[in-house]
C-alpha cells in the first residue's frame, strides 16, 4: 500500500482535464465492502468528502466518486499520481468583497465575538 505521507493534504489535479481530486488523507472509511473490492482495488486514501483514491494490481491509481459511483483513472503509476499533486493555493479575499459571513456563536464566544443574530458584517472587524 502507498505511504501518503508526501501527499496528504494535497490535491491531485489531472494535466489532461485540468480537473482536481482531493483534498487527500488518510482512510477513515468504513470496513464494509464497498464496490471496488471486487474489481480488486485497495483504497489508499480518502477525500474530505468520503471519496477514495485507490490503487489497481497494475499500478494505476483512481478515484472513486461516493455519489456517482464512478471510477476514474488519474494516473497509470504512483509515481504519476504524486507528481499531479499539489498543495491548494489560498484563497484571499479583500475584506470589501465580504458582505457578511455567519459565525457558528459557540465558535464566536471563544474568540470575544457576539455575532449579531449569528451573522457579522465585514464592518464588525
Amino acid at each position: 500500500m502507498p505511504n501518503i505521507e508526501s501527499i496528504a493534504g494535497k490535491v491531485f489535479t489531472d494535466k489532461r482535464t485540468g480537473q482536481s481530486y482531493g483534498v487527500v488523507r488518510a482512510v477513515g472509511l468504513k470496513t464494509s465492502p464497498q464496490p471496488w473490492n471486487a474489481l480488486g482495488l485497495v483504497v489508499f486514501a480518502e477525500d474530505e468528502c468520503g471519496n477514495a483514491f485507490v490503487s489497481a494490481s497494475d499500478g494505476s491509481i483512481h478515484f472513486w466518486d461516493h455519489e456517482t459511483d464512478d471510477l476514474v483513472m488519474l494516473a497509470a503509476s504512483w509515481n504519476l499520481f504524486v507528481e499531479g499533486c499539489h498543495l491548494l493555493k489560498p484563497t484571499e479575499l479583500d475584506p470589501r468583497q465580504v458582505e457578511s459571513v455567519w459565525i457558528d456563536p459557540e465558535f464566536a464566544k471563544k474568540f470575544g465575538l457576539k455575532p449579531p443574530g449569528g451573522n457579522v458584517s465585514s464592518a464588525d472587524f
